[in-house]
């Protein structure tokens, strides 16, 4: 393993929206644990396996845990989950928005992942950039906790196994989850209230959005905003990027999930002026009801959760399933005699994993650990059993 070059001390809290989910705060350098220089890792300890890692770049000079509601969310669902800390950058805008240079925005997200000189207004140390850090933090989650198999995301040493990666971003984030997207193949991008990249002084998006070769395919880019954002700009940064193609803008307010399928989904909440550009992720910003953001259903279309059977746990009280927990290599029973074709079970993000013919199961080796989901049909009325293989 490639020398750590960075020092970390990890804490263990947990977080309150679900007693399984726990969020790791790492501190970098032995910093003040009140800096905004930490990370933040959430996982669900059952889930283990995991074959997608979602890194969460926040706004220049955010702290890493203001999204937790999402990053909790998207633990649920079986990712893991890294809101990263990363140097932020104040002179992006400033040093572009009238800049002749085609490829000033382009220039600042890629030196502030790798670390390569490209855009002269800034400096990022060889140790700093996105992609050491992320690499560094996970070569330490993996040296600390073997068992959980971080380095299943690490292509060699020091490297990042893309394909396994999800990349989300709030802001300036966004633009940097993109131009990761653009030069690497990814599995998905989620841009929250962003890119914001747009050039005034040739009143258009850069033309890194529509130009060059992309690794990552535009089918998997997704976008989420609050049309009081500077909405006008949005859209045409959207269109630039080829958004379109996937469906024209959709409010969430006035379209139920799936959203018409859209890529680019907005919404017109009343929120105070501050809140607008950070509610869509930020949970002190986030419209709720009930203590629970009304954006969840929008999370889960963009994560790709889907709603059979994850969102309808509803369990006859006379049906259950034992043993449960089950370890794999043994059988579960149900309670009822149950005699149909129509017996399915599905992993956390709806992936139908078996088929059964009655209400006798084999657990067999191949199937992952983890909480997932037996789905049947009991008259007229789909239920929902939860189910944990350990």
């Amino acid at each position: 393993m490639q020398g750590l070059t960075v020092l970390f001390s990890v804490l263990w809290c947990s977080v309150t929206a679900d007693a399984q989910v726990r969020m790791r705060t790492v501190y970098a350098g032995g910093m003040d644990p009140q800096s905004r220089d930490s990370h933040s890792v959430f996982m669900d300890p059952l889930v283990t396996g995991n074959r997608l890692l979602l890194v969460h770049l926040p706004a220049s000079f955010d702290k890493t845990g203001r999204s937790s509601a999402f990053c909790t969310l998207a633990a649920q669902s079986g990712y893991r989950v890294i809101s990263l800390a990363y140097p932020g950058i104040s002179n992006m805008y400033s040093s572009c928005e009238h800049s002749t240079d085609a490829n000033c925005y382009e220039n600042f997200h890629l030196e502030l992942f790798d670390g390569n000189n490209r855009a002269p207004q800034i400096e990022i140390d060889s140790g700093e950039n996105i992609l050491h850090r992320l690499v560094n933090l996970l070569q330490v989650l993996e040296l600390k906790y073997p068992e959980e198999e971080w380095n299943q995301f690490l292509e060699g040493p020091d490297q990042i196994r893309y394909s396994s990666t999800i990349w989300t971003g709030h802001s300036d984030g966004a633009g940097h989850a993109l131009a990761v997207a653009k030069y690497h193949q990814v599995h998905r991008v989620i841009c929250f209230s962003g890119p914001k990249d747009f050039n005034l002084h040739y009143y258009l998006p850069p033309a890194w959005f529509h130009s060059g070769l992309w690794k990552t395919g535009k089918s998997e880019i997704f976008a989420f905003a609050h049309t009081a954002d500077e909405y006008a700009f949005q859209r045409e940064i959207w269109d630039s990027l080829g958004l379109g193609k996937y469906g024209p803008p959709v409010n969430v307010e006035t379209n139920p999930p799936p959203y018409l399928s859209s890529h680019q989904l907005i919404s017109s909440q009343s929120l105070p002026a501050g809140h607008i550009h950070g509610s869509t992720i930020l949970d002190d910003q986030m419209p709720r009801k009930d203590g629970i953001s009304l954006y969840e259903p929008v999370w889960k279309y963009l994560l790709d959760v889907r709603s059979t059977p994850v969102a309808n746990l509803n369990t006859a009280s006379s049906i259950a399933v034992y043993p449960n927990p089950v370890h794999r290599g043994n059988s579960i029973f149900l309670n009822a005699d149950i005699k149909n074709p129509g017996l399915h079970l599905f992993d956390i993000q709806g992936r139908l994993l078996r088929i059964f013919r009655d209400g006798k199961m084999y657990i067999d080796q191949d199937l992952p650990a983890g909480p997932c989901f037996i789905q049947y049909n009991n008259g007229n009325r789909l239920q929902v059993i939860r189910l944990t293989i350990l």
